[in-house]
């Protein structure tokens, strides 16, 4: 469970969200359901990326991001000069958009009627963290300071990451010269799924002569325990997790040459399958006890993540996907057209 705080994100120092807009390209096409990517009496009747991955990807962290650096540049996962009992909570958020496979088909001069299929990949990921969870993963030693001292809710980390295949099928249409509708529906498989929420904790570094101790109270779900539960088959869609999305589009453009786009993307659920595990744990009233004061990080770090993962049952589940509303005004200016987002 702990490690799977840094197995959700990728790092970045830096970064800033961003969407292309008005580009008029396969990619917004299919994005921006009410969007036009054919131009009259120069494009052809179909259009395909041929295979051609189109993709999108937003990476961002919040927080302590020294630790990121290090690794990034010496190789070396090191947090000994992480502060513990910060207020601040860390966050970390990935999200990815790969188009596989795009096939648009331009039906109707007249309202300007256009029809695509899709095949892409997504994968969303949001993690709140704490530094006394990255110093846990770097060394239980990093406690030694603050021996036999009590921590509350240093481990109160929560987040999921979800990976699917998306399959869909787009149309839109002008109802007049000045306004358009689109819709895009779409069918899912869900490849895997993790989510944590750590709502109590306890934990106490112990030292020499006294054991460590440890308390967690949350849930956990998730579509594998074990990362040997994973293989390349597990990347094809069977639709063993199957699920629904729809998005609505709308465009509006005013005599001043004012452009106006709104969307509701990709609203549905993913239903996991019967095999996915589901744990509620608590032992806030027994706390795990580790006695051996010589005992590996690794080791310490399996047994606390056993609390969250051990006694689980097998149970299926709905999750939601990452839907978001987006809006865009532009203008144009001579033979300029921005786009904005």
């Amino acid at each position: 469970v702990l490690t799977l705080l840094c197995c959700c994100f990728s790092p970045l120092l830096w970064a800033q969200q961003y969407g292309l807009f008005n580009t008029r390209t396969l990619f917004d096409g299919f994005e921006n359901p009410a969007q036009k990517t054919f131009v009259l009496d120069s494009s052809r009747k179909f259009a395909s990326n041929f295979l051609l991955p189109n993709l999108g990807i937003n990476v961002a962290n919040k927080g302590n991001s020294d630790f990121i650096r290090k690794l990034i540049n010496e190789g070396k996962y090191n947090m000994k000069d992480l502060p513990l009992r910060a207020a601040e909570i860390n966050a970390a958020y990935q999200n990815s958009n790969i188009y596989l496979l795009t096939f648009r088909i331009f039906q109707s001069y007249k309202f300007q009627k256009e029809m695509g299929f899709a095949w892409q990949v997504r994968t969303d990921a949001h993690v709140t963290y704490t530094n006394e969870t990255l110093a846990m993963l770097d060394d239980y030693k990093r406690f030694q300071p603050y021996e036999n001292e009590d921590f509350t809710n240093a481990f109160n980390n929560k987040g999921y990451a979800q990976s699917y295949h998306q399959f869909s099928v787009t149309y839109r249409e002008n109802y007049n010269k000045k306004l358009a509708f689109g819709a895009k529906i779409s069918l899912l498989s869900g490849i895997t799924y993790n989510k944590l929420n750590i709502v109590e904790s306890y934990f106490n570094p112990g030292s020499s002569t006294s054991p460590l101790r440890a308390s967690l109270n949350g849930t956990y779900k998730a579509s594998f325990l074990e990362k040997e539960e994973i293989s390349s088959k597990d990347a094809i869609p069977t639709f063993k997790n199957p699920g629904l999305s729809f998005s609505l589009g709308t465009s509006y453009t005013s005599k001043s040459g004012v452009f106006l786009m709104a969307n509701l993307k990709d609203l549905g659920f993913i239903k996991w399958a019967k095999s996915s595990y589901y744990n509620k744990f608590n032992n806030l009233n027994d706390p795990l006890i580790i006695i051996d004061p010589q005992a590996s990080a690794s080791s310490i770090e399996r047994q606390i993540t056993r609390i969250a993962t051990d006694n689980e049952t097998h149970k299926s589940f709905l999750s939601p996907t990452n839907a978001k509303i987006d809006f865009m005004v532009s203008k144009s200016f001579s033979f300029s057209h921005p786009f904005s987002y």
